[in-house]
């Protein structure tokens, strides 16, 4: 389970389902020395956030093992794809269980086999596949 939670949480930094986050500021705040005032719209962009190579190393690539290595090693806030406080994914625990849960029965009754070479991905207000996927399921049974 340590592993599959490691490879949900890489495909959310690769892609995160919600692109953007975006505050009002309750409060003057001080971001890399630039003074922002109380009531400015922010935004940021999660998935131009989770491929930087300050950041992750080899940021394109999907290494599930970054997170299973010294999971302090990366800054919490570097890949938030429920946002983050107050205004966090009210679902996210409940998404989370049932991505952990709809895996690993998966996995343990199929083997899933590509259909198609690389699909792309198209970015807008969400990121979603540019085609169908129709991964072929396997029946570890037979």
């Amino acid at each position: 389970m340590k592993y599959l939670k490691a490879a949900v949480k890489e495909t959310q930094r690769l892609y995160p389902s919600a692109v953007v986050n975006s505050r009002i500021l309750d409060e003057d705040i001080e971001i890399k020395g630039y003074n922002v005032p109380k009531g400015t719209y922010i935004m940021m962009n999660s998935y131009t956030a989770s491929r930087d190579p300050k950041i992750f190393d080899n940021p394109d690539e999907f290494q599930p093992e970054r997170w299973l290595q010294n999971e302090k090693k990366y800054h919490p806030f570097a890949s938030l794809p429920f946002g983050h406080g107050t205004r966090m994914c009210v679902g996210r625990r409940l998404a989370q269980q049932e991505m952990y849960l709809l895996l690993s029965e998966l996995i343990r009754n199929f083997r899933l086999v590509p259909t198609k070479p690389n699909v792309g991905s198209i970015c807008g207000l969400t990121i979603h596949p540019e085609s169908s996927v129709e991964p072929k399921l396997i029946d570890r049974r037979e």
